[in-house]
């Protein structure tokens, strides 16, 4: 299966929709929380306020661990 970070980072919305949603492709919130700072700034940098939004509220990631990541990658 192919890694979330993977889908992000090539800006394909509708497929980490589906890796996120679908419950065949439903994502081990431990899985995802390994790639927790590249998740976000990556639904950021790509303007996804939904995949966001989702990663935070239903994920519960740390919008905060973003930062430091950023920081390092622009």
């Amino acid at each position: 299966m192919e890694r979330c970070t993977d889908v992000f980072e090539r800006r394909e919305h509708k497929e980490a929709v589906q890796l996120l949603h679908l419950p065949r492709h439903l994502q081990d919130p431990k899985v995802l929380h390994r790639d927790e700072p590249e998740l976000l700034y990556y639904s950021i940098r790509n303007g996804w306020l939904d995949v966001t939004r989702d990663l935070i509220t239903k994920y519960h990631f740390d919008p905060h661990k973003c930062y430091y990541y950023s920081g390092q990658h622009e």
